[in-house]
């Protein structure tokens, strides 16, 4: 067995199991050992009977009257007495039958669980192992598994257990003087510790490494990124003034001071001759498609062609429809995926000759056969990252780049622009236009559902329109099919005189389009969807947004998600409904109705999370920390300093792995 070796190979996986592993993107011995735990349960630390508290504790003695019995609704449940030197209690297990012979079989015992204090102290369904046998699941520190339904933890830490065999295959992408200079265990150490953790102090230093991978491929990205960005030419646009007033004055409002500035910004990069790496940031509805659209103006003004990326279909056929207003004068073309193969061959022709100077599109524009005569502008929206061989791909002359302009609604907290984004300028929209009035929002539980449906019933009253947002309720259902069908039922059930739609990934692309646009001119009043509404569904008379199971969603996603209401100058609301009443989740909850200040927002989520998972859905894959934390300057130094070493270092700098790392850009060293 090796590192490429299928999971079949592994005792105890038959096809059933493989299934289930393969859920969760497990197909290789190296897939097992790269599936991190993403909690760890500390049983290390021995306790007794006089000296427990309430609460995960961990007992050394043996187990006295152990007998079985059915309870008055059937249930099966085995009963227990742990005694040590200090004392007795109790302990239950249910629906366990097959323990009661097993257990009478131990002599001395370790147990952890949760001690429970109500009507009597007692363990409920505790962990017990016989003493004279190595410990998985008490005594030590007990990896947790992300999981898969059918699929328990305990198989998979056998099934992980027979995996790290293979574990020194790994090769460090590391050399070893540079591991020792910066006290950080070789990768092997870091995967074997992560997986069984003989100490605290040894987990903590395995966390410190993998935290110091994610940092450290996405920091030599960026500064390998801005090395090779400032070796290669753009076209240099001179700024028009005069051809900015007339473009400006074409518009139905006027810029905010926001706006003016950070156009003003790109325009100064525009006529640098250097390509322009800039993000533009800015809550939902800040108006940063109107300065993207300037500068589009002022590039094609200039001869040169302009390429908009959107991240999903929905999204690009509005910038389309609202680009085509703003920029009547230039021949535009879209081309995604559910276009026609002869209307892709002819829109594609037509950016090859010059003949369309905008194009827009999903990803669909980045295929090798789409050739530009003479791309000057690339604006991407709602992906920060874009490479110089991404770049090189698009452009015929590779001495001579397009300049870049994206845009996100997730604004980057200042820590971790000045820590990651080493090769990107930011220009930030704080102000929103005028006459816009901060949404409402309120945070509820399941009890209130019938208050927010009479909310509702009165906007829909007075010809407002309702979107409802659910989250995906199981991992087998990825495209969300099933929570917006049943929430779709119950809504339809309650709002019987309203016109309802669902909308998921499972719909075609032209029956999503078809739902849009009947929900968009009015004739449905209720949209009923996942978080593909999250970027791109713009309804002015939208004045509810109901985000179904709250807590399942990130802060920033919330934003966003509100952010779809509000886009006029009438009052909106936003109800987030959780499905529990845990309180774990409370405090951001609160943090998300107390501001609607995305910049605030990110900060709270940067402050309280670290971070991982600032971006929701729509930017999945940017960042997945489980263990960075910029807040960790000492991490953040180090990961820091090594680049530089790396850097300078030209041999090192070749190495395949650290070449790897720099043209892969986001693909984390981890998963390679």
């Amino acid at each position: 067995m090796n590192l490429t070796s299928n999971v079949t190979e592994l005792d105890g996986v038959a096809s059933a199991t493989s299934e289930k592993l393969r859920r969760l993107g497990i197909k290789t011995v190296k897939d097992l050992l790269l599936h991190i735990p993403r909690s760890y349960r500390d049983h290390s630390k021995l306790d007794s009977t006089n000296t427990m508290q309430p609460g995960m504790v961990t007992l050394k003695g043996r187990l006295e009257n152990v007998r079985s019995r059915r309870s008055r609704r059937g249930q099966f449940i085995v009963e227990a007495a742990f005694v040590d030197d200090d004392g007795r209690v109790g302990l239950v297990w249910f629906n366990q039958p097959y323990l009661a012979q097993q257990l009478k079989r131990y002599s001395d015992v370790y147990i952890s669980g949760e001690l429970i204090v109500k009507d009597r102290i007692q363990l409920i369904n505790p962990e017990v192992e016989p003493t004279d046998v190595d410990q998985a699941f008490t005594a030590q520190i007990v990896p947790q598994y992300p999981l898969t339904k059918g699929l328990s933890n305990k198989k998979l830490y056998r099934l992980v257990d027979q995996a790290l065999e293979c574990v020194e295959e790994f090769d460090d992408y590391l050399p070893l003087r540079i591991l020792e200079q910066y006290e950080l265990m070789t990768y092997q150490q870091m995967l074997s510790q992560l997986h069984r953790p003989q100490s605290q102090q040894s987990l903590a230093q395995a966390k410190h490494r993998w935290g110091f991978d994610e940092l450290f491929e996405l920091m030599l990205a960026a500064r390998s990124n801005a090395k090779e960005l400032s070796e290669h030419n753009a076209p240099k646009v001179a700024t028009d003034v005069p051809r900015i007033k007339e473009f400006l004055s074409s518009l139905s409002f006027t810029l905010t001071d926001d706006q003016k500035r950070s156009l003003w910004q790109i325009l100064q990069d525009l006529q640098s001759g250097q390509p322009m790496n800039r993000l533009l940031q800015g809550d939902v509805g800040s108006g940063k498609t109107v300065v993207a659209a300037a500068a589009a103006d002022h590039m094609m003004e200039e001869g040169h062609q302009v390429a908009v990326i959107a991240p999903t279909e929905v999204v690009a056929h509005q910038h389309h429809q609202s680009l085509q207003k703003m920029l009547p004068d230039f021949k535009s073309v879209l081309l995604t995926s559910s276009v026609t193969k002869a209307a892709k061959r002819r829109r594609k022709n037509m950016l090859a000759r010059g003949e369309a100077q905008l194009a827009v599109g999903t990803h669909a524009l980045l295929q090798p056969d789409v050739e530009f005569d003479s791309l000057g502008l690339l604006v991407i929206d709602e992906q920060h990252r874009f490479g110089v061989n991404q770049r090189q791909r698009l452009v015929k002359d590779n001495d001579t780049l397009p300049h870049v302009l994206s845009m996100s609604a997730t604004p980057i907290p200042r820590t971790l622009a000045l820590t990651v984004y080493a090769d990107l300028m930011i220009s930030s929209i704080r102000e929103l236009p005028p006459g816009r009035k901060p949404v409402e929002t309120k945070v509820y539980g399941p009890s209130k559902r019938q208050f927010v449906y009479d909310q509702i019933s009165e906007q829909i009253d007075n010809g407002h329109q309702v979107y409802v947002v659910c989250p995906l309720i199981s991992e087998s259902d990825k495209l969300g099919v099933t929570s917006v069908e049943k929430e779709h039922q119950r809504i339809r059930d309650y709002f019987k005189s309203s016109a309802t739609a669902p909308l998921h990934g499972g719909l075609k692309s032209d029956e999503k389009q078809q739902v849009i646009d009947d929900f968009t001119s009015g004739k449905t009043d209720i949209l009923v969807a996942t978080t593909v509404v999250e970027v791109g569904v713009d309804v002015g008379n939208a004045t509810v947004m109901l985000i179904e199971g709250a807590e399942r969603f990130g802060l920033s996603q919330l934003h966003q998600l509100r952010g779809r209401v509000g886009r006029s100058d009438v009052q909106s609301y936003c109800y987030a409904l959780t499905s529990s009443r845990s309180q774990s989740s409370k405090p951001r909850l609160q943090a998300f109705a107390d501001t609607t200040s995305g910049f605030e927002l990110a900060e709270y989520d940067m402050e309280h999370r670290g971070s991982g998972q600032l971006w929701g859905t729509a930017q999945s894959g940017q960042f997945s920390f489980q263990h960075a934390r910029l807040a960790d300057t000492r991490l953040v130094e180090t990961v820091q300093a090594v680049v530089t070493a790396v850097l300078s270092d030209e041999p090192l700098r070749k190495d395949p792995s650290i070449k790897r790392i720099i043209d892969n850009g986001l693909k984390l060293v981890h998963r390679n």
